[in-house]
């Protein structure tokens, strides 16, 4: 393990060497997300300024792998090579070493630079591969449902896109040995980052019970159903 405060080289080499040397086209800056910012609602809090033209598509990105954060619930995106160094046994998932996200499209420079104060000094924002799923969509109108949900029918819109994307830059020690997900977020966590959203926004609600989120693991990510509350609880799932 890497000591608190020396960046983690093997990491940051690991990463560097999977980054494309192509850069999104000019005037374009397409971005991998992984973690909370999957949730429509989430990504647009993330973007202080409403900018009209985002778009978003269900992705996918191989050779990597999500990690908890050590008494965190948000991930750390590292290579499947080095998620293998953490984990105990040097066990991973075929599954795990492909991260099933949200490619969003259309960010100006001005939206980077938010992202990247957002994201902190322990991540580095690089270029990866990702494959589109689906079609994209106007975030300013999609639900969660149709970027989060599972994939019913085979799509004739996959895409290889460069994009950038936030990986790890900080010591491994500050990581735990287990595999991130994003329906355990959803079921456990995505409460408290939806109280954070401003009374102001068109899908927010005092009590969250009109909300459908994404509760049973489904494919590894989910099936999106409707729930009612009570207090923090989930009471009842329809």
């Amino acid at each position: 393990m890497s000591s608190s405060n020396t960046p983690n080289i093997s990491t940051k080499a690991a990463v560097e060497s999977m980054n494309s040397a192509n850069q999104p086209a000019a005037g374009d800056h397409p971005v991998f997300v992984y973690g909370a910012l999957m949730h429509p609602m989430i990504v647009r809090r993330a973007i202080a300024t409403e900018n009209p033209n985002l778009e978003v598509a269900p992705a996918t990105l191989q050779g990597y792998t999500r990690l908890h954060v050590a008494n965190e619930d948000y991930p750390a995106l590292v290579p499947s090579n080095v998620a293998r160094e953490i984990l105990p046994g040097g066990r991973l998932r075929e599954e795990d070493a492909t991260v099933r996200g949200v490619l969003v499209k259309g960010f100006t420079k001005h939206d980077l630079e938010l992202l990247d104060s957002a994201e902190g000094s322990k991540y580095s924002r690089g270029t990866v591969q990702c494959t589109t799923l689906a079609q994209f969509m106007p975030l300013s109108s999609v639900h969660s449902r149709q970027v989060l949900g599972e994939l019913t029918s085979p799509s004739d819109s996959y895409t290889t896109v460069t994009a950038y994307a936030y990986t790890w830059d900080a010591p491994i020690d500050q990581l735990s040995p287990q595999v991130w997900t994003f329906a355990e977020f959803l079921e456990n966590n995505v409460y408290s980052w939806l109280r954070k959203i401003p009374p102001s926004d068109s899908e927010n609600t005092c009590d969250f019970r009109s909300y459908d989120l994404v509760l049973g693991p489904v494919g590894g990510e989910g099936i999106i159903l409707p729930v009612t509350l009570r207090g923090n609880a989930i009471v009842e799932a329809k």
